[in-house]
């Protein structure tokens, strides 16, 4: 008799996916018309804060996708002792690609005919070939008007897929040699950040992130991804780095979740006094690093270690959202564009209490609405498909001697 193959279940990545999700929502959801409140010290120090937390969250995602990913090659290579990668080619797609396409229709076809106006310039920033190629992350651009990046959240899911493509034959070449595969990752994002003259995220005088031609670039993400993998290989095969970091005291714990959120909040403040004394790309550098560690211990704290101060899964509404987490991510922008257009159909005064806290509100209420509505009328079929490319086992496998995988 064949059964599917019993996954390791992560109890609190999904606690863990929500949180990050909202911190990504939270970046993007305060739009306003008012000119008092886009230059009220208030209104710019939530912006940085929260554009800071924005740019840790999609860090963490990337980070998060490295390490399932990789922990199921694991997991497939100790049944199979390989990895069968069309099969692996089809879970991923048919999780991401619906939505990645469905998203292309709505930001292009429309959300530019519900009232928009000059502001929105989607159509232009999206251009079908790249799009359809998954290559147009590079040279794109992100602003902080919703408008303009109706569903520029897109980019990271182009830059995962031309990761994925590539993983399952990386991991497989390198295999048993992943420690190497690593450093050449880590070399060659070293090597393309200080080519493209890297610099960390600046707010401008409007209140909007500058960004530079090497924010969304494929190396910067493969970073991230390759930490999450590193976590995985670690702790698959409870190597010491596993067992030391699983002993981490609650007091050093605390200390660095204290430290990583002060640092969030005077990031800027700070690179800015180290600027005038260090290249930016050396800055960038530094502050990526240590904000990627910082949320892969966090990843890695949370699932393992023993001396957790919290653990999120004992938030037991969190897991409710679970199956509809890959479409509030997908429909961010657009819950936050119609928190706007609700608040200002609800009052014509764009007041500090509404375009803080009565626009958030409408906002995540619309974009969980349209998750729960996508995962019931396109994502459910696709995963049931899924199954049917998801690997098999007998049920009491015979494991040979070769357990490293």
């Amino acid at each position: 008799m064949k059964r599917l193959i019993k996954k390791t279940h992560f109890d609190n990545v999904n606690a863990i996916r929500f949180l990050t999700l909202f911190a990504i929502f939270f970046a993007h959801c305060f739009i306003t018309d008012n000119q008092q409140i886009k230059v009220s010290s208030l209104f710019l120090d939530l912006r940085q804060v929260s554009a800071n937390l924005n740019t840790a969250a999609y860090s963490f995602l990337f980070i998060l996708t490295g390490f399932l990913n990789t922990w199921n090659i694991f997991e497939e290579r100790f049944i199979y002792k390989k990895v069968n990668v069309l099969r692996f080619y089809m879970r991923r797609f048919l999780t991401l690609l619906p939505l990645y396409f469905v998203l292309f229709f709505i930001g292009n076809y429309i959300i530019p005919y519900l009232g928009v106006g000059n502001n929105y310039h989607a159509v232009n920033v999206f251009s079908p070939l790249r799009y359809f190629t998954f290559t147009f992350n590079f040279g794109y651009i992100e602003t902080w008007n919703v408008f303009e990046g109706i569903i520029g959240n897109m980019w990271s899911v182009a830059a995962i897929i031309q990761i994925l493509l590539l993983w399952p034959l990386l991991m497989g070449f390198f295999r048993r040699n992943e420690v190497f595969l690593y450093l050449l990752i880590f070399i060659a994002f070293v090597v393309f950040a200080w080519f493209f003259k890297a610099e960390p995220s600046r707010m401008n005088k409007e209140g909007l992130t500058d960004y530079n031609a090497f924010t969304f670039n494929t190396f910067r993400v493969l970073f991230d991804f390759m930490i999450g993998s590193y976590i995985a290989y670690f702790s698959f095969f409870k190597y010491e780095t596993y067992s030391f970091l699983k002993k981490t005291t609650k007091r050093l714990i605390g200390g660095i979740y204290l430290a990583f959120f002060a640092y969030m909040i005077f990031s800027n403040r700070i690179l800015f006094n180290l600027s005038s004394q260090f290249p930016s790309a050396l800055l960038f550098l530094a502050d990526k690093i240590v904000v990627s560690v910082c949320l892969g211990f966090f990843l890695f704290e949370q699932n393992y270690s023993s001396n957790s101060i919290f653990k999120l899964a004992k938030l037991k509404f969190l897991k409710v959202t679970e199956l509809y987490m890959y479409g509030i991510y997908c429909f961010l922008p657009i819950g936050a564009f119609c928190g706007f257009k609700l608040m200002t159909f609800i009052s014509d005064d764009q007041t500090m209490p509404m375009v803080l806290i009565v626009q958030p509100i409408l906002g995540f209420f619309v974009t969980i609405v349209l998750a729960v509505i996508s995962y019931e009328f396109i994502e459910k079929s696709f995963i049931k498909l899924k199954k049917e490319y998801q690997p098999t086992r007998e049920y009491a496998p015979t494991l040979g001697p070769d357990v490293k995988t």
